[in-house]
């Protein structure tokens, strides 16, 4: 936990001086995220959360950032994972085609306010109330590694109902 928190601080530290920069490989991108959706099947196991998982069948070779890619999976499905109570609901949809990678992560959480949505990506940031749950860091990294891919990133979510990011 603590090495994760460096991690990103020091993630953080390099996009700020702009020495952050994309180290692309060629690779089956879905057998990547493959892997690090299997990573999260104990934690499902163990809050005992309904844990869907679609990818598509065929293999994507495709050039992207590896660690990058990581980092963004990573942060989203723990953060489902980590806001979802027991005997709740978190999936990831991935989709493809030759120009891009679309991924959704969604969680039958406690959902955020419309006045936390706006913020959620802001570094520091938490909702009140979930201050003990994290830093405020893993969503500002999410977006800022994001905008290094030239990416979007969305969130919809409503309270009591659960959280969406695209």
């Amino acid at each position: 936990m603590l090495l994760e928190l460096v991690t990103q601080w020091l993630d953080l530290s390099s996009l700020d001086s702009g020495k952050m920069k994309m180290q692309v490989i060629k690779c089956d991108v879905m057998q990547i995220i493959r892997v690090l959706a299997a990573s999260f099947e104990s934690m499902a196991e163990r809050k005992q959360i309904h844990y869907y998982v679609h990818l598509p069948e065929q293999t994507s070779i495709t050039f992207f950032d590896k660690d990058k890619l990581e980092k963004i999976v990573t942060n989203l499905l723990g953060n489902a994972f980590k806001y979802t109570p027991e005997k709740g609901t978190v999936s990831l949809n991935v989709e493809s085609d030759e120009n891009r990678i679309r991924f959704e992560v969604e969680d039958s959480g406690p959902g955020i306010s419309k006045k936390d949505m706006a913020k959620v990506f802001d570094r520091f940031y938490q909702v009140e109330g979930t201050e003990d749950k994290g830093t405020g860091i893993g969503l500002a990294l999410v977006k800022e590694l994001v905008d290094l891919y030239s990416g979007q990133i969305s969130v919809s979510s409503e309270p009591g109902k659960g959280t969406r990011f695209k």
